[in-house]
């Protein structure tokens, strides 16, 4: 794979990253109206977990790894708080800390582990 369609296939997936997380977001907005109604509450409460816990796992799928999802994860479990677009904060900050290591780094690409085995013969 070249460097142009890297590049193309990160910007591919921040992009469906931020579209499924406003989407998230969106849908969990009418899910917390469904609390003032005593007979929904549970039922909105096991799909609002259900939405988060797809979003974190579709999140860690398109950008990898990051502890900020499930800090993310913590705060939509809070009643409430909940109702903050806290997906669409988290991937903002996990795109903001991306760019930040690129410009530091100076290259789009991630860097490459070295494994470094010397066998000196006795």
């Amino acid at each position: 794979m070249n460097k142009q369609s890297h590049i193309r296939s990160i910007k591919i997936r921040v992009a469906l990253a931020f579209a499924l997380a406003v989407l998230a977001d969106a849908i969990e907005l009418p899910l917390n109206l469904l609390f003032l109604t005593a007979w929904l509450a549970v039922p909105a409460e096991f799909a609002l977990v259900a939405l988060d816990l797809i979003t974190m796992g579709l999140l860690t799928w398109l950008l990898g790894f990051h502890w900020t999802f499930i800090a993310a994860l913590g705060v939509e479990v809070l009643p409430g708080a909940d109702m903050i677009p806290t997906w669409t904060g988290c991937v903002s900050y996990v795109v903001w800390q991306g760019k930040k290591a690129e410009r530091k780094s100076g290259t789009a690409e991630p860097p490459k582990p070295e494994i470094i085995i010397e066998i000196s013969p006795k």
